[in-house]
């Protein structure tokens, strides 16, 4: 497994980094000068470019390739997820684990849930926003294919890692445009209720996450909550849970925060 690891550190490291000021270098604007990750500054197309070239055990487009022209595979397709978890959970490389969650993409949803236990493992290294919504986009899928995954959003909802507690939120809907079987705002609700005094940063914004994309869905509900709860409602989720909403809208939420 290190070999394919060393291959896929060597293929980003050659990569040329981009020069940024200093916030908005990786390590302060992804990992919010906290993540234990070492950041390499380099563009995402070019990790996404990197990564659809492909591997020495690996290539995006080998399964629509025809047999006769398909390009010979060192290690069996079955066989490639677990390179990846093995890539995730070794890399000390931001940009490296990006190419881990690229391959999560390209599974189908059944794949996703018949490999749940090792992707919602993942969620354990997670310590910068960037990977925490790459995983959500998955997550969301597979809720959405499987009501019984919700179990797993209930005990994340209580965890003591904040990026499990964002991840019980925003991996809900994710963008609620692609959701073809979305929970409903009563089972929603009580996620957000939970978290709606919690201390972390990027928690609350989850918290907007959700209520903003749970009122492209509900508006009729969410709006109601909104004002309800318009006081209680953390600054950095409420910037968030605002920001789609009309001006009059906004005008009405806003009477309600400061009185």
């Amino acid at each position: 497994m290190e070999k394919y690891l060393l291959e896929a550190e060597r293929l980003i490291k050659s990569i040329s980094s981009v020069d940024k000021p200093e916030k908005w270098k990786a390590k302060n604007y992804v990992g919010g000068g906290k993540s234990r990750l070492a950041f390499l500054d380099i563009k995402i197309p070019e990790v996404r470019k990197a990564f659809n070239q492909g591997f020495s055990f690996y290539h995006p487009k080998a399964r629509k390739m025809k047999k006769k022209t398909q390009r010979s595979e060192v290690v069996a397709h079955s066989q490639v997820l677990k390179i990846f978890d093995y890539i995730w959970k070794h890399s000390r490389y931001f940009e490296v684990m990006l190419l881990s969650l690229y391959f999560a993409a390209t599974l189908t949803a059944q794949e996703k849930i018949k490999n749940k236990k090792l992707l919602f493992s993942w969620l354990n290294k997670v310590d910068n926003w960037a990977h925490s919504d790459e995983l959500s986009n998955q997550f969301a899928q597979m809720l959405d294919e499987d009501k019984s995954l919700f179990r797993f959003y209930k005990k994340w909802n209580n965890s003591s890692n904040p990026w499990k507690r964002r991840q019980s939120i925003v991996g809900i809907l994710y963008y609620s445009r692609s959701r073809k079987k979305p929970l409903s705002w009563t089972a929603i609700t009580p996620m957000i209720e939970n978290l709606l005094d919690d201390e972390d940063y990027y928690v609350q914004k989850g918290v907007g996450w959700c209520l903003r994309e749970s009122y492209n869905l509900y508006p009729e509900k969410v709006f109601p909550y909104l004002i309800r709860k318009a006081k209680n409602i953390h600054p950095a989720a409420w910037t968030a849970s605002t920001e789609k909403l009309s001006k009059a809208d906004k005008a009405t939420l806003l009477k309600y925060r400061k009185n």
